[in-house]
């Protein structure tokens, strides 16, 4: 609204005083509806967001009242190919098959643990009111991936995803707009038309609705202790994949667990052979550089986004290291970016990380035992069901990665 010039003063109608403050109030009646509703700052995508718990004891699988449990597409026992998607992830290219032997060993399990924290400013924009919260973000992450067999060509294995989960703290309102978008803009306009002075009126009873969001988003802040967490659905469960050098993951079996559509799209999309990609050749000396396609990195963010990875990232080799007694060696990734797609008919959802920081790369057992990365994470989720109005979420925190991985 104060785009629009404002007009000269003029004498109050109390019409359009009527009009304005009716329009006030209803917008305050909707603060408090979506806040009883929903809970402040939440943006729940049934299907792809986890669902919430807050504190009490609680099962993995126990979903909020106003959820539905997705279906499952693949059940226990079920296995399920690669060319049964509609959307197939895109295939990695073909590699020696001498470094896929040497780096997944038969009969060892690989433990991979994945931590991060985030921190920033998320707005979160719904019919008319957009708010903006400082927020703290964590989670982590522990996969175990046992090989079954690996003769270069083919590659089967268990993983375990004994952990996903998160964690958001939201630490302040900082700010809440209101914004009626173009419907808003006739309405005002017409008035204006009938009854002048209506851009006066309705700019000196806005900051009387603003204070009165903020101070309720705030107090349902406050009211949830300002910390919520997460239980991603893929937590504890059991998965067996079959990936083929060049194709990718060709086929998956749930063991003793269901998969919906999001978890089996996710694990079709794994980047099994990730490490092999990262240092694509051990025979590259210090100061050397490389590009790696940012679906390897899949594995350095956390899961509960899910979406297929993408983009280009460069990587240098640096200075020799030792993981406990195992030759290793320093590699940083000095640009590019990886791009997050969870793209839906209804829902456009897609984010971008700008990883920079170094991985330790052990040279005997050829994989990647150690990273620590920071970088600015940015997330954009509207949808695009709306004619009128949309609801969206974007938040562009400052993020920081550890990740470890050991042989046993």
């Amino acid at each position: 609204m104060s785009t629009m010039p404002t007009p000269p003063p003029q004498r109050s109608n109390p019409i359009v005083w009527l009009l304005g403050s009716a329009v006030v109030a209803l917008f305050a009646l909707v603060v408090v509806l979506a806040l009883n509703s929903k809970g402040c700052s939440e943006n729940k995508k049934p299907g792809r967001r986890p669902e919430p718990y807050s504190g009490e004891k609680k099962s993995e699988t126990e979903l909020d009242d106003d959820s539905e449990p997705p279906t499952p597409v693949a059940r226990s026992g079920d296995k399920v190919k690669r060319d049964e998607l509609t959307r197939q992830p895109k295939p990695p290219k073909k590699i020696d098959p001498d470094r896929i032997t040497a780096a997944f060993q038969p009969g060892k399990t690989y433990e991979m643990i994945l931590k991060g924290d985030a921190e920033g400013k998320a707005t979160n924009s719904s019919w008319g009111e957009t708010v903006v919260v400082y927020s703290q973000f964590l989670f982590e992450c522990a996969i175990d991936r046992t090989i079954e067999s690996n003769d270069g060509t083919t590659l089967v294995e268990l993983r375990h995803y004994k952990v996903v989960r998160n964690a958001v703290v939201d630490a302040k309102v900082e700010e809440v707009k209101l914004d009626f978008g173009w419907p808003g803009q006739v309405t005002l306009t017409f008035l204006e038309s009938v009854a002048p002075g209506s851009y006066v009126i309705f700019d000196s009873l806005q900051p009387f609705a603003t204070d009165f969001a903020k101070n309720e988003y705030q107090r349902r802040l406050d009211q949830n202790a300002k910390v919520r967490g997460t239980v991603d659905s893929l937590s504890g469960k059991k998965v067996r994949l079959t990936s083929e050098n060049g194709k990718g993951v060709t086929q998956i079996e749930p063991i003793e667990c269901d998969l919906n559509s999001d978890e089996r799209d996710f694990i079709f999309a794994t980047a099994v052979l990730a490490d092999c990609f990262i240092m694509p050749n051990l025979e590259l000396k210090a100061g050397e550089t490389w590009t790696v396609d940012g679906q390897n990195l899949a594995g350095l963010i956390d899961p509960s986004l899910r979406g297929d990875t993408s983009g280009l990232i460069t990587v240098a080799r640096r200075q020799d290291a030792t993981t406990g007694s195992h030759p290793a060696v320093v590699l940083e990734i000095t640009q590019g970016r990886v791009v997050i797609d969870s793209t839906t008919p209804n829902q456009y959802d897609i984010g971008t990380f700008t990883p920079r920081g170094k991985l330790v790369f052990d040279l005997e057992d050829e994989f990647v035992a150690s990273a620590d990365l920071t970088g600015i994470i940015t997330i954009e989720d509207c949808s695009r069901d709306h004619i009128l109005y949309e609801t969206s979420w974007r938040t562009t925190p400052e993020i920081k990665v550890t990740y470890t991985c050991k042989i046993r």
